[in-house]
């Protein structure tokens, strides 16, 4: 019906195929599309060009009806973590990590823009989130589910690593901010 109505002939294609290649594509093609979180002391006083661009046009306020930032992105800000633009047109990135999440996980090795292979793996994705939603509340969709767990607080549920290593500076050799989630739902 789709070949008929719209006059092309479509073609089966490999799903993380084409997930490689686009990926691959966008880091060529797009120059703001690729990006990092970086924690920086003090946002206002960053240089790089690249993370002033990022401070200023990608910086999360505060809602301000909160005492505390809830959701990840407002607490991401409040700690002073930044949105980098990272430029990779003309460099050769491989071969590289990529994690792709839906209804499960898979973790691809990709050593060029048609090899590829899957390293390692999880059941547990979107799909799982869903489920869960869907057995322990109301929500019906993932748009519902979404919005439940943005209006929702993430530290009243997950274990931080502060609560395993307390709150020294060191947290036992780890290097880890101690607001990092350690397990989900461990609370």
């Amino acid at each position: 019906v789709i070949e008929e109505s719209l006059g092309c002939e479509l073609t089966a294609c490999s799903e993380l195929g084409t997930v490689v290649l686009g990926i691959c594509c966008m880091t060529s093609m797009v120059a703001d599309e690729c990006y990092t979180f970086e924690r920086v002391p003090d946002p206002a006083a960053v240089r790089d060009p690249l993370v002033e661009a990022a401070v200023t046009r990608r910086s999360v306020p505060l809602r301000t009806h909160d005492k505390e930032p809830r959701t990840s992105s407002e607490r991401a800000a409040a700690r002073g973590v930044v949105r980098v633009q990272r430029d990779l047109s003309g460099i050769n990135f491989f071969p590289f990590l990529l994690c792709n999440v839906g209804t499960g996980c898979s973790i691809l090795k990709v050593t060029s823009e048609s090899q590829f292979e899957r390293v390692s793996g999880t059941a547990l994705g979107g799909g799982t989130f869903l489920g869960l939603c869907r057995r322990l509340t109301k929500a019906a969709s993932f748009k519902e589910a979404m919005d439940m767990a943005e209006d929702g607080d993430a530290r009243k549920v997950d274990m931080l690593v502060r609560d395993i290593y307390g709150e020294g500076e060191d947290r036992a050799g780890l290097q880890l901010p101690g607001d990092l989630t350690a397990s989900f739902f461990a609370r």
